[in-house]
């Protein structure tokens, strides 16, 4: 059972029934609750959320219907071998130096796809019920290219590890990403976005993102070392596949930064809100 504290709801999300997890933060729930399969954090609802399925009701404490969305059962749901494979998958990406989030996503949606086929075994999986599951249930519910393209590297990926298939991965093919061209904000703009921030300590994290071209998990992994005043650059450890890169740090972000740790005088260096930035 989950702790007494976290408060759980039924939600609709992005046109699928989850079970949404809402607590207060604390690292030692958050390391508790990144443990159940298929668990997501979404900032656009401030919640964890999981599938909706059997296990993870008992697993809350919610009254069970009388029949839950068969397709979205996670791994728990079905036989104790998949979940043995799916954990031995878990731990090689973990050897690998995946990224946590990237290995919740795969769990997740490797889920959906075997609670889809519940009965049939691993093994006997090919390629026709990989484009059956695409239609029958990713174009039906009209879920983005990222989703199916996503769905298709976790499949490669578990398929291409497991030695007794069917499933011939080469073959599997993503769908091509539609293109758009983006929405690019003219300088004005982007300041009226500043300026309009008031508080000092958000102020710099936008304007650090927008002049150093920062992700948002690079900005929170700023550390003290990580700040070069003499030599006016910003190191990024650790980035998108796990590169490291440098960018130039501005005169004026070096000022607004100064200003930041007058004000602040953070003492510690895990996330940049509480960053000791070497400034002087």
């Amino acid at each position: 059972m989950l702790p007494k504290e976290w408060k759980t709801d039924i939600i609709t999300y992005h046109r699928e029934k989850r079970i949404a997890i809402k607590f207060e933060k604390r690292a030692a729930w958050i390391q508790e609750i990144k443990k159940i399969p298929g668990a997501r954090w979404s900032p656009a609802l401030r919640a964890w959320h999981i599938a909706d399925c059997e296990a993870h009701r008992k697993l809350c404490g919610i009254a069970l219907e009388d029949r839950l969305v068969e397709t979205i059962q996670p791994e728990t749901a079905v036989n104790q071998e998949l979940v043995n494979q799916l954990e031995h998958l878990s731990s090689w990406m973990r050897s690998r130096r995946y990224s946590a989030q990237t290995i919740s996503s795969y769990m997740g949606t490797l889920s959906v796809f075997f609670s889809f086929y519940k009965g049939r075994s691993v093994e006997s999986i090919v390629n026709e019920d990989v484009l059956y599951f695409n239609s029958e249930y990713i174009l039906k519910r009209k879920l983005s290219a990222s989703y199916q393209s996503q769905f298709i590297n976790a499949l490669k990926l578990f398929y291409g590890i497991l030695a007794d298939k069917k499933l011939v991965v080469d073959k599997l093919v993503r769908p091509q990403k539609p293109f758009s061209l983006p929405k690019v904000l003219d300088i004005s703009e982007v300041a009226a976005i500043i300026n309009a921030t008031e508080n000092l300590k958000h102020k710099s994290m936008l304007s650090l993102i927008y002049s150093g071209g920062l992700r948002r998990g690079e900005l929170l992994n700023l550390v003290l070392t990580d700040i070069d005043s003499k030599r006016m650059m910003i190191m990024i450890r650790g980035g998108k596949g796990m590169k490291d890169r440098q960018v130039p740090l501005s005169v004026n972000i070096l000022e607004m930064l100064r200003n930041y740790y007058l004000r602040y005088r953070p003492k510690t260096h895990t996330c940049f809100a509480t960053v000791m930035l070497r400034i002087y």
